[in-house]
């Protein structure tokens, strides 16, 4: 590692007590870990940049069909059942629509929003969306 580089592991709703300002802010998959305030979270991580630091979030949307072929499935039933449950235990898995907003709202300045589509198998009849679903299954395959 860099001797410039270091990293730092926490909660991100404790108080956030660094001693030095970062140059750069990562989270990823906060969409089933965050309880409380996003929004405030958001916010300490503006204040704890140095100026011209950069904050990114990667996350995930529950998954979405958008050929509608999965309609009357029992996959599409037990997606909508696991985000119910997940905002029953205090977690709305859909804020992640909301992460633009609020970067903005918290004075973030040239916030860019990517939106990727990424297929789960090989299933897609485009060519570059099977290749993403054969990676993803090829991703898949080696966690397990």
């Amino acid at each position: 590692m860099p001797p410039n580089c270091r990293f730092e592991v926490d909660d991100a709703e404790d108080d956030w007590t660094y001693s030095d300002s970062f140059d750069y802010i990562h989270g990823r998959l906060l969409l089933s870990c965050l309880n409380n305030d996003f929004p405030a979270i958001i916010a300490k991580a503006y204040d704890a940049l140095n100026p011209g630091g950069w904050f990114e979030l990667q996350d995930v949307m529950p998954p979405i069909c958008f050929d509608n072929s999965w309609d009357g499935t029992e996959f599409k039933r037990w997606v909508g059942l696991t985000v119910q449950g997940a905002k029953a235990l205090g977690m709305d898995w859909e804020k992640v629509g909301q992460y633009k907003e609020w970067v903005d709202a918290a004075g973030f300045e040239d916030v860019r929003e990517v939106k990727l589509a990424w297929p789960t198998n090989t299933w897609p009849r485009d060519r570059h969306h099977k290749l993403l679903g054969a990676w993803q299954n090829q991703v898949r395959d080696i966690s397990l």
